[in-house]
C-alpha cells in the first residue's frame, strides 16, 4: 500500500459472524493481530491524508460548498471531500472561490 497513489483507506477488522462460512474457516488470524493490523493500517491512512490535505493550503480553489462561516473563515467541503476554510466570509450553500487557509479531513 505505501508504494499506491490512494488518500485514504477504510479500515475496520475482520469479524466472523455466526451462521457464516467464515466461522469454519482454518487458521483464521486472531482477533488480536487482526487488531495490530488495522490499527497500522489507519495510522498510515492518517498520515497519507494529512500530507495529501497539507498540498491544499496556500492553493487556489474554484469549487468550495460552504457550510458555514465560523467568524473568520467559511468552511466547506471540495468535490474530493477535504473539508477547507477559505479566507472571507461567502454564502452557505453557495460554491465560492478562495484561497485555502485552512484543511482537514
Amino acid at each position: 500500500l505505501e508504494f499506491l497513489p490512494w488518500t485514504q483507506l477504510h479500515v475496520f477488522p475482520y469479524s466472523e459472524r455466526e451462521g457464516t462460512p467464515a466461522t469454519r474457516l482454518e487458521n483464521s488470524v486472531p482477533p488480536a493481530v487482526r487488531t495490530q493490523r488495522a490499527q497500522r493500517l489507519i495510522a498510515l491512512s492518517t498520515q497519507r491524508s494529512r500530507h495529501a490535505e497539507a498540498q491544499w493550503l496556500g492553493r487556489a480553489c474554484s469549487n468550495a460548498l460552504i457550510e458555514h462561516f465560523d467568524g473568520h473563515l467559511s468552511w466547506g467541503h471540495l468535490p474530493n471531500y477535504y473539508r477547507v476554510g477559505l479566507a472571507g466570509e461567502f454564502p452557505v450553500g453557495e460554491f465560492a472561490a478562495g484561497t485555502v487557509l485552512a484543511c482537514e479531513r
